[in-house]
């Protein structure tokens, strides 16, 4: 069954991207490595989330099931967080910033 779903080419190209992304992503980013280029994957999986299922259902979460599916309330939000780490990078506490201080000379 499993060598069934992975002969699809379209699931293997997005499952290599978006499985570690979600998975390894996170953890890189309470650490602070890499921040800005995970918090841009994030939020391009989330434009692309948005895009391909989310948007037919509409704004809110079905939070009380009243709906077919859920929203894209919560995708905007990581794209909004997302940014910010972005524009703003991991902080002065992150690894990015120590690795960047000890390449440059300063310390």
């Amino acid at each position: 069954m499993i060598n069934q779903l992975l002969t699809k080419s379209v699931f293997c190209e997005s499952a290599a991207l978006v499985i570690p992304l979600e998975s390894l992503g996170p953890l890189l980013l309470v650490v602070g490595a890499g921040a800005r280029p995970v918090a841009l994957g994030l939020a391009g999986l989330m434009v692309g989330a948005i895009a391909t299922v989310r948007a037919s259902h509409g704004f809110f979460m079905n939070r009380q099931g009243a709906q077919q599916g859920e929203g894209f309330e919560h995708h905007l939000l990581v794209i909004g967080l997302s940014l910010a780490l972005v524009l703003g990078g991991g902080g002065r506490w992150s690894l990015d910033q120590r690795f960047w201080k000890a390449s440059s000379g300063k310390a």
